[in-house]
């Protein structure tokens, strides 16, 4: 037969028992206040049943009893917090909760107050390197707030990506931070008929309870390679495709491709591997027969490669060789040629 231990005034325990009642369950109600439990089959219980999302009452009810205390008098709230609590009773649940090996439930104190302090962070895989500083910006703040992060990471297609967005925020998070490099503009609608706040990176989406911040890459592309190309007797561009490497990349190659046709300029477009050592030794092998030219690199370490390739070729940095490096990260800074 079950044992039911319970305490009346619990109400996560009333429904238990309600459950019980009405799925024509047999079972043995013990009422925790009541009956005193002796030292081993307390033990037994508190082993068996602390890990799982008890009501507070009925933990505060099982501590106490574990603890020598009555239900009666422990007071219906943290018993090692409340005001209400001696030392010595502090110090025996304390030492109560040490010997149980005891942790608070996560899920039950989610489900009590409805917040879990969890932030979801879903980032497509491709655009990792473009977001590490923001991922660790988020992730201070987080914790300055006391809030934990869930970083979920995507491959480079839609379908997973929108899997992977319903999937954090349905998963009792208080908040959803989206970097959105493959999603369209339904799927981010869909996304926010959750009654969960989001905030979309990379996409101009609005929506009640959705805010977006847009990263103007290619405003600031734009104006950059159009002072270059407006330049008298500027040198030939070369941008670097990387394959799979998200939609910004290749709106950020659109504008390039675009630009150039304004101006009516010859340009080429160069299949690169997402590789340091790949990039610099592709580039010295260019390097022995070209020796001028502005190269676009999507991000930092790409754009190392193709200076130190060039360095080592004997070429100058920038009076032959000048690079871009478009996303910008900690390798900008620590390269003999600054970008």
């Amino acid at each position: 037969m079950i044992k039911f231990y319970g305490y009346s005034k619990c109400s996560t325990a009333r429904k238990a028992k309600n459950w019980l009642e009405e799925n024509n369950l047999e079972f043995e109600n013990i009422e925790i206040v009541s009956n005193f439990f002796d030292f081993n089959e307390l033990k037994a219980v508190a082993i068996e049943v602390l890990p799982y999302p008890l009501g507070a009452t009925t933990i505060i009810g099982l501590l106490g009893q574990f603890s020598g205390i009555s239900p009666e008098i422990a007071p219906p709230a943290d018993l090692t917090t409340h005001d209400n609590v001696t030392p010595e009773t502090r110090a025996r649940v304390e030492a109560t909760i040490q010997r149980l090996g005891y942790k608070p439930s996560g899920l039950a104190q989610a489900l009590a107050t409805n917040k879990s302090t969890y932030i979801g962070v879903v980032i497509p895989s491709a655009n990792y390197v473009y977001i590490a500083n923001v991922l660790n910006g988020i992730n201070e703040v987080a914790k300055e707030k006391g809030f934990s992060v869930i970083l979920l990471v995507t491959s480079h297609k839609q379908k997973d990506a929108l899997k992977m967005s319903e999937k954090v925020i349905t998963s009792h998070v208080d908040g959803a931070i989206i970097f959105d490099d493959d999603l369209d503009h339904d799927q981010i609608a869909k996304i926010g008929s959750y009654n969960v706040p989001i905030v979309v990176i990379n996409n101009n989406v609005k929506g009640e309870r959705v805010a977006s911040i847009e990263l103007d890459y290619e405003k600031n592309l734009r104006e950059t390679l159009s002072k270059v190309l407006e330049t008298p007797n500027h040198p030939k561009m070369t941008f670097l495709h990387v394959s799979n490497a998200g939609r910004l990349l290749d709106r950020m190659e659109k504008v390039f491709v675009d630009l150039h046709h304004e101006h009516s300029s010859s340009y080429e477009v160069y299949d690169c591997d997402d590789s340091y050592t790949k990039t610099y030794n592709d580039f010295s092998e260019r390097f022995k027969t070209t020796k001028t030219g502005y190269f676009i690199a999507y991000r930092d370490s790409i754009a190392a490669a193709i200076i130190n390739a060039a360095t080592d070729s004997g070429l100058r940095v920038p009076e032959d060789i000048e690079v871009l490096s478009m996303i910008g990260t900690k390798y900008a800074n620590i390269i003999t040629n600054y970008l």
